[in-house]
């Protein structure tokens, strides 16, 4: 019977999953990789999986048992998630074949915003004040009586920053309730409630993480810095990696690994956004149980001698490897690292990509490589969320002031790119 490795919805930096499963695990153990789509149709909206790069991919239609069956001909060495919305299936799929899994006991709440929260305060940890509804009447007699302005509105179950926005008065909290109900989130799932949280002041963190058996092992710790846009909220701008020692970081990695013991994540990566208040300290923002959306091999190893997307693969298919690796390179930056996801103004269909300045950005001392998502022929979006962002950029330098510099200068490089009607 064949070995195989089993990856549910590997979108977005799921999609480098199997390349790195072929080049360490694979060949040596003739193993092959299975897909499972969790989802009768494809999540467009995100980078979709190759599905070229798999022996098979099996649809989920909502039985559980045609997905057993499906795999019977394999002998299934482990079931990892690729991306979000492969959270739970992966980890009911892993629970019912006996393998390494979280289990489903907490899985609502790794996927649900809401049940994520209530989670998280019921563990006795630090969080907003919240509610959830489907009225907005309901909401803002909730924020009269329990918080001020502004708040947060969230859909209960995306990522990327789809469905978030900071409302600082009645009218922007009835306008984002509009937009949230009744729409289609990025996962194309229909948005019914929504979550509603108390504004956390503070400066907000990525901190990552890759679990074995109950341990956690932090793997990179980064600084967000977004831009306000009205009505939309806050979108990430840049994030620049932050050293193991600082003080903060030390808070964050402390409050990480009691978060991801009250959600019960025991394997696998995650990815946590927490901020860092002056009145409660450490307060999680949400936490996904998959690979953080932006990780770079490349890029990670130059600056921490690690990644998650390896480390991954590693937890679930060679465990004496990953340990090797995690007490070989105890979380500790080595060279400085910042990753930009540009913001776009303007709009209006792409009739070329200025492959000159382009060029002039890639050269620059500190940029280890450049993105590019859309293409000619394509309509450019305002950017609204992570997902709306053009282009992203991996810098990587052994001096903090050569990055800032080049940065500065990628700002002054950016409305040229595009060439847009």
């Amino acid at each position: 019977m064949k070995k195989a490795y089993v990856i549910v919805d590997a979108y977005s930096s799921g999609r480098m999953l199997p390349d790195i499963f072929r080049e360490k695990i694979c060949d040596n153990q003739d193993a092959v990789l299975v897909h499972v789509q969790s989802t009768p149709y494809i999540m467009s909206k995100m980078a979709v999986f190759e599905v070229e790069k798999y022996a098979e991919n099996i649809i989920y239609t909502g039985i559980i048992d045609n997905v057993i069956s499906a795999l019977s001909k394999y002998h299934v060495l482990a079931v990892l998630v690729g991306q979000e919305p492969g959270v739970e299936l992966a980890d009911l799929l892993s629970e019912k074949l006996n393998l390494s899994s979280n289990g489903t006991r907490k899985s609502t709440a790794r996927r649900d915003k809401y049940e994520m929260i209530k989670t998280i305060a019921d563990a006795g940890l630090a969080a907003p004040k919240f509610i959830k509804s489907k009225k907005i009447s309901e909401i803002l007699h909730w924020i009269e009586a329990e918080t001020n302005y502004p708040v947060v509105l969230k859909v209960l179950r995306s990522a990327s920053t789809d469905g978030v926005y900071i409302c600082r008065d009645e009218q922007e909290v009835s306008e984002a309730f509009a937009k949230s109900i009744g729409h289609k989130t990025i996962m194309e799932e229909i948005n019914s409630e929504v979550l509603v949280e108390s504004f956390l002041n503070g400066k907000e963190y990525v901190v990552d993480a890759v679990s074995y058996d109950g341990q956690h092992y932090i793997t990179d710790v980064w600084l967000y810095e977004k831009r306000y846009i009205p009505g939309h909220g806050n979108i990430y701008d840049k994030e620049t990696l932050l050293s193991s020692d600082l003080p903060e970081v030390e808070q964050l990695i402390e409050y990480s690994k009691k978060m991801l013991d009250a959600l019960e994540i025991k394997y696998g990566p995650t990815h946590a956004e927490i901020m860092l208040t002056p009145e409660q300290g450490p307060v999680l923002v949400e936490v996904g149980a998959r690979l953080n959306g932006v990780v770079h091999p490349k890029l990670h190893d130059y600056c921490l001698g690690h990644n998650q997307a390896h480390l991954t693969v590693d937890c679930y298919a060679d465990a004496k490897r990953f340990f090797d690796v995690v007490s070989t390179f105890p979380y500790k930056k080595k060279n400085e690292a910042m990753i930009v996801n540009l913001i776009n103004d303007n709009v209006g269909v792409i009739d070329g990509i200025d492959e000159d300045i382009v060029s002039k950005i890639r050269a620059l001392p500190s940029v280890v490589d450049i993105v590019i998502k859309v293409k000619p022929g394509q309509y450019l979006e305002k950017t609204r969320n992570l997902l709306q962002s053009p282009i992203r950029i991996f810098m990587g330098h052994e001096f903090e002031k050569q990055i800032k510099e080049d940065y500065a200068e990628i700002q002054t490089l950016k409305e040229s790119i595009f060439n847009l009607s």
